[in-house]
């Protein structure tokens, strides 16, 4: 294999390392603000890829393992991007899950609103109090912004949602919990 592809395939498997990790990075802000431009310098790396894998398939001799590095490419792309959505939040939710849960515990074995503002402590946010509904902050971009939002009535998946105008698009992870996009 040639060193110029054994470089894209290296590169390839560098940004696929990378977008796991950044999805399984813990709940801190700059975790967050990562996550959320992570599609934007993706979208430069992933063009730089392909711009080098056009060059490896007319520079480099076999021809296969630059068609290869180009199909890694393409699956990488789809890939990543798919991450960038639902899949990564869900990665990042089994990952962290008992934090979530427990948190949420505490909220609903608070019985003054004032006790579950305290349970959430800057970890969460609460929608409403009756029913309880607690969202964790995922990501934030630029203009938008993802969390992972527990709602017992699922209400959050339903065309009328209790929630503000900022909502655009929900996925539902497992049970309770969904994942969010909101825009402004």
């Amino acid at each position: 294999m040639p060193k110029f592809t054994k470089f894209i395939y290296a590169a390839i498997g560098l940004w696929l390392i990378s977008t796991l990790l950044i999805h399984l990075a813990g709940y801190n802000e700059a975790a967050q603000i990562l996550r959320g431009f992570w599609p934007l310098l993706s979208i430069l790396f992933a063009a730089l890829l392909a711009l080098l894998c056009v060059i490896a398939f007319f520079v480099d001799r076999p021809k296969l393992w630059a068609a290869w590095a180009i199909f890694l490419v393409a699956l990488a792309i789809v890939g990543a991007f798919k991450t960038f959505g639902s899949w990564g939040a869900w990665i990042h939710f089994q990952a962290h899950r008992n934090r979530y849960e427990t948190i949420v515990r505490q909220v609903l074995a608070a019985s003054t609103d004032e006790e579950r503002k305290s349970a959430c402590v800057g970890d969460c946010w609460l929608y409403s109090n009756e029913p309880v509904r607690v969202a964790f902050h995922y990501a934030h971009g630029f203009l938008n912004w993802h969390d992972i939002v527990f709602d017992p009535t699922g209400k959050v998946a339903h065309p009328n949602r209790p929630y503000d105008g900022y909502l655009v698009a929900t996925d539902h992870l497992t049970d309770d919990w969904f994942f969010c996009h909101f825009a402004d």
